[in-house]
């Protein structure tokens, strides 16, 4: 299958005018969007919390069409996380899983709006190839953290766990800021949010709530999300 990657990228960037060439390496957190197939009790229920649920590195290569539009070729690798949220005490927490391993190869077009200077302000659309692997993990199930566990609420048995592998398409909508310093060395700021629609992960938590046994829980990951990276990157020919 990589050798099919290889073609296309070759194809798609060899029959296009040269104006430059960037290579960038990327890091940073990742926001999984987890949702639910059935809700816990309202009462019990929290609100996904702030912070990132993991990191992903990526590497990028643009082509420059003139000296705003460019096409790209990324490449993505992060783990998928899946979590069931508390509310305790108007705070609460998550707790979950992460499971299965995502590698991402994106074609896109973006468009450079300041094409003069070295300020980078590049809103893009692109069309991701996700495949999802599972790493052979288990979720440790059997207690929820007492700081996040609310009131009344009993874990029945052990909470379960599924990874599966699959393929899909994903539609992706991003914007890259940064600052090109001698007009070669890129610094840059790349916000992605990614659209996915296959199960990647699922979770299920049979328990009780103020002493009455509720339908089994079921959150899923289908690799949307919100994912932002911090890189670096340069620029072969000077623009």
């Amino acid at each position: 299958m990589n050798n099919h990657y290889l073609f296309i990228f070759i194809i798609l960037f060899s029959c296009c005018s040269l104006k430059g060439q960037v290579v960038t390496l990327g890091f940073g957190p990742t926001y999984i969007f987890d949702k639910e197939r059935v809700s816990m009790h309202p009462e019990a229920k929290g609100n996904g919390v702030g912070g990132n649920d993991d990191w992903l590195w990526q590497v990028n290569y643009e082509h420059f069409l003139s000296k705003n539009w460019i096409v790209f070729g990324r490449y993505s690798k992060y783990p998928i996380a899946t979590l069931f949220h508390f509310y305790k005490e108007n705070e609460g927490g998550s707790t979950g899983w992460n499971g299965t391993n995502v590698h991402r190869f994106d074609f896109g077009i973006g468009y450079n709006i300041f094409s003069q200077g070295n300020f980078i302000v590049q809103p893009n659309l692109g069309l991701g190839l996700q495949r999802s692997i599972p790493d052979g993990s288990e979720i440790i199930g059997n207690e929820i953290p007492q700081g996040i566990k609310p009131d009344n609420f009993e874990l029945l048995n052990t909470i379960k766990s599924q990874a599966f592998s699959n393929t899909q398409l994903v539609p992706i909508v991003g914007v890259k800021f940064g600052f090109a310093f001698w007009g070669r060395l890129e610094l840059f700021m790349e916000v992605q949010q990614v659209f996915g629609h296959k199960t990647i992960q699922e979770l299920r938590m049979s328990y009780s709530y103020k002493g009455i046994v509720q339908p089994e829980a079921i959150s899923y990951s289908d690799g949307t999300g919100r994912f932002l990276s911090l890189g670096l990157g340069y620029r072969f020919i000077k623009q």
